[in-house]
């Protein structure tokens, strides 16, 4: 019996080391991981960006007091528009940021232990999507559209045609 308890002992101390080993990996990866991301982003995005949100501000109406743009690191800008219509409200949202196209948050470890940091991963991604109060269901799927680094330009070309189209109508 005591053989038993000392091989149930050994198995325990090692899934639990085997745990923190992976919990350890799992921050050290991420936080690399957004370093790498806000790197890309103050390289290839930041600048840019600021000086829409503004361009986009000076096109909004004093009284279009629905319509909310807010830039941050972590996400890029993000333009709502909050319609109130009849019997319930439509937030429509569409979004830019630089998005990583090799990796997913749910990858398994071995992936990630394999993952190399690396520009070529990296695009701008614009989307839009809608969601409506009270909830009539899931809210839209989302519409996305991936631009390479270099073709910045366009994205930021289909962001403002989003603006256009869905945020001020």
């Amino acid at each position: 019996m005591s053989d038993f308890l000392d091989k149930l002992d050994k198995n325990i101390t090692n899934k639990k080391n085997r745990k923190n080993k992976e919990k350890k990996f799992e921050y050290d990866f991420w936080k690399k991981y957004y370093e790498f991301e806000a790197k890309i982003f103050n390289i290839y995005l930041e600048k840019d960006i600021k000086k829409l949100e503004k361009i986009l501000n000076k096109s909004i109406e004093e009284d279009d007091y629905f319509i909310e743009i807010i830039f941050n690191k972590a996400s890029g800008l993000i333009i709502s528009n909050k319609l109130h219509l009849s019997d319930f409200i439509v937030n429509k949202y569409i979004e830019i940021k630089i998005h990583n196209q090799a990796l997913s948050y749910l990858s398994k470890i071995e992936h990630k232990k394999k993952y190399k940091l690396s520009e070529d991963n990296y695009c701008i991604l614009v989307t839009k999507f809608e969601e409506y109060e009270p909830s009539y269901g899931s809210p839209s799927k989302p519409k996305k559209k991936e631009f390479e680094i270099k073709n910045k330009d366009e994205a930021f070309k289909y962001m403002h045609y989003l603006f256009q189209k869905e945020i001020l109508m």
